[in-house]
């Protein structure tokens, strides 16, 4: 729409559109996704630092074993403990008892740095979904939306074409009541009064089917559609490499180092341990402090075959994807601009026939006010218009729908770009 000669976008559209995109399950879940792939990714940045534990509780006990370990771990024997009458029945003993402890690790051989890697590569992959399921969303809102307001004009140029031979049959049973217009053709015009009629409710249930579409999309209802048109002489932007491809890359990249961590899991470590423990004895000597430094080494795992064969084939099915993501967006490129050609090569000769149709029906009207043609030539012609332009305004919205798929399928269409190409 234009404003002074300024070519301006309904904010109503816009809003629409930025709400579609922002609030859109699909793409709201794959982002949480991907947020998720990179917590954990970062969580494996932190595997150096240490680990804080700390343990309070308080224990009875009768046995003599549990007791006797209790007072040795505490280091308060006393000689009464052990008389013989003592040791076999030494009573309910309690001890509050609490420890504190750190570990980490120092080195490994490299392990966590592939699980690392793989999750960067498969939050990455995700956002490039994100990518893609927004590129696909504003082409069903393009086609929903160019839809409804094709079909919006096809029911307004239907109504006023009906309301004509209305008009006409009005005119032709004065005439039949004069016996000057023949009942068969009054008739006739009826039956295509009839089936206009009937192609209009098909409209209009159409029409509810678009808005209760879009309002799925847009989450509220439709109200009035602003009137949108793509800027003449529309250039597209440069391609890229689509998200989808990119993402199955990135997969593809994640199961090779799946592949490698597999083959490195369970190998050698270094790592540290301290800890001190109390006890509620009060006696200094009770305390206890533990340090640990060694190294841990799986000499055999039995299932390090079974996931390293399970990652190459993880790995395998990802290459494979890979290779139909290129080859769909090939194949999506070639089938869009053929469809293309052929509707931008269609529209010109449906509107050259709409227009000759509407010079043969002024010509008709003449003749049939002569009496040289009959309401049933008026009729049939009238028909033939509304065929026509439902013909011609679904080419319409086709022909843009396909403008806006071939900037999607460009890897360029994102909302800001979407919103610069429309009028």
């Amino acid at each position: 729409m234009s404003v002074n000669g300024v070519f301006a976008l309904s904010e109503d559209f816009i809003g629409m559109t930025k709400r579609i995109v922002e609030t859109a399950p699909s793409r709201l879940q794959t982002i949480a996704q991907a947020d998720e792939l990179k917590a954990q990714s970062e969580g494996l940045d932190r595997r150096y630092w240490p680990q804080i534990d700390a343990q309070s509780g308080y224990q009875q006990s009768n046995s003599p074993v549990n007791v006797f370990m209790q007072r040795l771990g505490e280091r308060n024997f006393q000689s009464s403990d052990f008389e013989i009458n003592r040791l076999n029945h030494p009573g309910f003993q309690g001890d509050w008892g609490s420890s504190i402890s750190m570990s980490g690790l120092i080195w490994e051989n490299g392990s966590m740095d592939w699980q690392k890697r793989a999750l960067e590569k498969l939050s990455q992959a995700k956002t490039l979904e994100a990518n893609a399921i927004e590129g696909a969303i504003l082409v069903r809102w393009s086609d929903l939306y160019l839809r409804a307001l094709q079909t919006q004009r096809s029911i307004e140029a239907m109504r006023q074409n009906l309301k004509a031979l209305q008009g006409d049959l009005e005119d032709a049973q004065k005439l039949e009541s004069q016996g000057v217009t023949l009942g068969a053709d009054v008739a006739a015009a009826r039956a295509v009064e009839k089936s206009i009629q009937s192609r209009l409710t098909e409209l209009d249930g159409q029409m509810a089917s678009l808005r209760a579409q879009m309002k799925e999309l847009v989450g509220d209802q439709i109200g009035e559609l602003p009137v949108i048109e793509l800027k003449p002489g529309l250039k597209p932007a440069e391609a890229v490499i689509h998200p989808s491809v990119t993402a199955a890359r990135a997969v593809a990249d994640a199961a090779q180092a799946h592949v490698t961590a597999s083959r490195h899991n369970n190998d050698l470590q270094v790592k540290w341990a301290v800890g001190e423990e109390f006890h509620a004895s009060g006696n200094a000597d009770g305390a206890e402090t533990t340090a640990y430094l060694g190294t841990t080494l799986n000499l055999f795992d039995p299932q390090r075959s079974s996931r390293v064969q399970a990652a190459q084939a993880e790995r395998r099915a990802s290459n494979a994807a890979l290779i139909a993501a290129q080859r769909a967006q090939t194949r999506q490129h070639e089938e869009l601009l053929a469809e293309f050609d052929s509707l931008k090569a269609r529209l010109p000769q449906i509107e050259e026939a709409r227009a000759q149709l509407d010079k043969s029906l002024e010509l008709t009207r003449s003749l049939y006010k002569e009496g040289r043609k009959s309401v049933a030539d008026v009729a049939e012609l009238r028909q033939r218009i509304v065929e026509s332009t439902l013909l011609r305004d679904n080419l319409r919205a086709a022909l843009s729908g396909t403008q806006i798929a071939l900037e999607e399928n460009n890897g360029t269409l994102t909302v800001d770009r979407y919103l610069t190409l429309w009028e």
